[in-house]
C-alpha cells in the first residue's frame, strides 16, 4: 500500500457525518485529544447551525445540553472511540479516534522508512488507560481482519502479543496486509546486518545439518524477499525467549563479541507475520541445537 491509499482512507473517515467524526475534527483543530466537554458542546452547537442546510440531521445538536451530549459520548465510550475522565475538576473526553488517525500516519511513515517503530501502548498518555482501547488477541484479530475489514472504521486496536512481547496499537483503517508485510520487511532489514545475518544463518544451518546447501539457498531467498516462509521467524523469537531465561543457554552460539539475540521488537515482527500466514516450513528449526 502507498501513502496515497492511506490518505484516501483517512479522508473518507473525516467526511462521514456523525458525532465521532465531528469530535475528532475538533480535537484535530486544537491539536490535542483532550477535549473539555463544555467547549465541545459550544462548538457542536455552532457547527450544527452553520452546516444545517447541507446536513439536516445536525438539527439535533443545535440546542443540545451538556448532559445530553455527555450521554451520547458515553455511547461512544462503550465502543472504545472515546474515554471520559476529569481534569482539574472539569469533565474531559479523550478522543481515541484522534490516535487512530495519528497512528495511521505513523504507518505511512513506516512505508517511507521501515526503521520507524510500530506504535505501542507506551506511546499513549498516562491519563488514557489501556483498558479504554479495544483490546484483542493478535492471533485472533489478524486472521479475522484478513477475512473482512472495514477500512473506514475509527477503531484503534490494542493487539495483545504472546508471552512478554509488548502490545502494539493498530488502527482499523490501515489494511492488515500492510501490517504483516511491514513486519516481514523489518525482519529482512534486521537480517541484512552482518552480525544478525551470520548468527541466524548459523542457527538455521545447525538445525538442518544434512541440508546445508538447501538451507543456505532458503535463507538467501528469504532475505531477498523471494520466499515467504517463517522458519527464520520461529528461530528468531525462540532464540530471544531462550536467551531471556527459558533455558540455561544456547549451544553453538557465535563468539561472545557477537550481539545478543534480538529482543521483543524482532520477536514481535515474527509473531505478526506468523499470524498473517501459515505455510509449512521446509526446514526444521531449533533454537537449542
Amino acid at each position: 500500500m502507498r501513502n496515497r491509499e492511506i490518505n484516501i482512507i483517512l479522508f473518507s473517515m473525516a467526511t462521514s457525518v456523525n458525532l465521532s467524526s465531528i469530535l475528532r475534527n475538533f480535537a484535530t483543530k486544537q491539536e490535542s485529544p483532550f477535549v473539555y466537554i463544555r467547549d465541545f458542546c459550544d462548538y457542536i452547537k455552532k457547527y450544527a447551525a452553520k452546516n444545517l442546510e447541507q446536513q439536516p440531521n445536525l438539527v439535533q445538536y443545535i440546542e443540545i445540553s451538556e448532559s445530553s451530549l455527555t450521554k451520547e459520548l458515553e455511547e461512544l465510550a462503550s465502543k472504545h472511540e472515546v474515554y471520559l475522565t476529569t481534569q482539574g475538576g472539569k469533565p474531559v473526553v479523550i478522543v481515541i479516534t484522534y490516535y487512530s488517525v495519528l497512528y495511521a500516519n505513523r504507518f505511512k511513515d513506516i512505508i517511507s522508512n521501515i526503521t520507524v517503530p510500530f506504535p505501542c501502548v507506551t506511546d499513549l498518555p498516562k491519563q488514557l488507560p489501556v483498558e479504554a482501547i479495544e483490546k484483542t488477541d493478535a492471533s485472533e484479530i489478524i486472521p479475522k481482519l484478513q477475512q473482512e475489514q472495514d477500512v473506514k472504521s475509527p477503531v484503534l486496536y490494542c493487539m495483545m502479543m504472546p508471552r512478554d512481547i509488548p502490545a502494539i496499537l493498530f488502527p482499523a483503517c490501515v489494511p492488515v496486509q500492510f501490517l504483516t508485510r511491514a513486519a516481514m520487511a523489518k525482519i529482512r532489514h534486521m537480517l541484512k546486518k552482518d552480525e544478525y545475518h551470520d548468527y541466524f544463518q548459523k542457527k538455521l544451518r545447525n538445525a538442518n545439518p544434512t541440508k546445508e546447501i538447501g538451507s543456505q539457498t532458503f535463507y538467501t531467498r528469504f532475505n531477498c524477499g523471494r520466499f515467504r516462509n517463517f522458519a527464520v521467524c520461529r528461530t528468531i523469537h525462540q532464540s530471544g525467549r531462550r536467551q531471556n531465561g527459558c533455558t540455561a543457554g544456547l549451544s553453538g552460539l557465535p563468539p561472545p563479541q557477537t550481539p545478543r539475540p534480538p529482543g521483543h521488537r524482532w520477536r514481535r515482527w515474527c509473531w505478526l507475520w506468523e499470524y498473517g500466514s501459515a505455510p509449512a516450513a521446509p526446514f526444521r528449526v531449533s533454537a537449542s541445537r
